[in-house]
């Protein structure tokens, strides 16, 4: 469910920007058009997110105890995730909301206005997505590794922040 709720509203959000910017020519073919969309810093959290959840999906029935490296990996998704959707509940939602527009022809959908698909995804990227990864991050993650290296886990932290302003630079 978490892979979903990552995936589904990047797919739709690309085909809302399509369909709402027919005038600017968006490629969805195009990388280009996925490097810009990956700025966007719900999508840098599902671009992370997912890998880490196919992981976790293929260790399950590993019952070794998780390292260092695998506890930190766990806390900046959990973080980045716990982020994406208290700034977007708390503030970004009134700025991101859509101005109202005639209906709009999607794919697969049809014609219906851009605030109800607005709505959909953001439900699944922002509040969906970041709830049930912090949710499995609290209930099935450990970190008894991270309190042992408190200094060493609060630098190796900021990598998510710094790879993500990198990417956002390039």
């Amino acid at each position: 469910i978490i892979i979903f709720s990552h995936v589904l509203p990047v797919i739709v959000s690309a085909f809302y920007d399509k369909a709402n910017h027919l005038n600017s020519n968006v490629k969805l073919s195009d990388p280009n058009y996925w490097f810009w969309a990956f700025t966007w810093w719900s999508a840098w959290t599902s671009l992370i997110t997912v890998p880490w959840a196919i992981h976790k999906l293929f260790n399950l029935s590993n019952n070794k105890s998780s390292g260092f490296k695998e506890q930190i990996l766990d806390v900046i998704i959990a973080e980045a995730n716990f982020i994406s959707g208290l700034v977007f509940c708390c503030g970004g939602f009134l700025l991101t909301i859509p101005i109202e527009k005639s209906q709009v022809i999607y794919p697969l959908l049809g014609k219906m206005k851009p605030i109800y698909l607005w709505f959909f995804y953001n439900l699944f990227w922002n509040v969906l997505a970041p709830g049930l990864t912090f949710y499995y991050f609290w209930n099935y993650c450990k970190t008894d590794k991270l309190i042992k290296k408190k200094a060493l886990g609060l630098i190796i932290n900021l990598f998510n922040p710094t790879m993500y302003f990198l990417y956002v630079m390039i």
